[in-house]
């Protein structure tokens, strides 16, 4: 069965041929606007990444890991690809109570930002709006969503450093303290409380 050359059906013969025709074919947005449209989506997708990063890693503290690299590893597979999987909306309603107790205003942009991609991927560019402004037709209000977004991956950072990886940093230092210091003396107190006692 021969396959279906899909190029030569829309009367093309190269990919820039393809692209122009694709391009004119499903969407009447200029030049500029296809532009704008790919960059407020880009921005969204590093913020997503961001945000699932952040969950996938408070997820782990909670895998049972057990020493087995091999499952170990497959255990976590699954984990980061359920996560994956999961829709920017879901990502942030799980963690955003967390994230808008955190002290950094900008965390609380994060709606807006999924809202101006859904709306650049699903309106007219006439009625696209972020914080009150047209980022197809306001070159400031584009400006701020690129500048929100950097400042939201920063701040996710910064979540995840002082909410998951210090904590864990500072629990891994209380059990070696612990075990270097006081493990092997409450060891000893129990074996001498669960020695039988000797008559007189």
């Amino acid at each position: 069965m021969s396959k279906m050359n899909y190029t030569r059906l829309i009367n093309c013969t190269t990919a820039d041929e393809v692209q122009r025709a694709v391009r004119e074919w499903s969407s009447d947005r200029s030049e500029q606007e296809h532009l704008i449209r790919s960059s407020i989506l880009d921005m969204h997708a590093n913020v997503e990444i961001a945000l699932k990063q952040v969950l996938y890693q408070h997820m782990l503290t909670i895998l049972f890991q057990d020493g087995n690299e091999v499952e170990d590893r497959k255990r976590r597979e699954v984990l980061e690809n359920t996560i994956s999987d999961m829709h920017f909306s879901t990502v942030h309603r799980i963690l955003r109570s967390c994230l808008e107790a955190f002290p950094r205003e900008e965390l609380k942009f994060i709606g807006a930002v999924d809202s101006v991609r859904n709306q650049a991927t699903h309106r007219s560019v006439d009625k696209v709006s972020y914080k009150g402004r047209n980022p197809f037709k306001d070159q400031d209000a584009l400006a701020e969503l690129f500048v929100d977004c950097w400042a939201i991956t920063k701040c996710l950072s910064d979540f995840y450093e002082k909410s998951i990886e210090d904590p864990q940093a500072l629990a891994k230092h209380y059990k070696e303290y612990y075990e270097k210091n006081y493990k092997p003396a409450a060891a000893a107190n129990r074996r001498r409380n669960d020695a039988p006692a000797i008559d007189k």
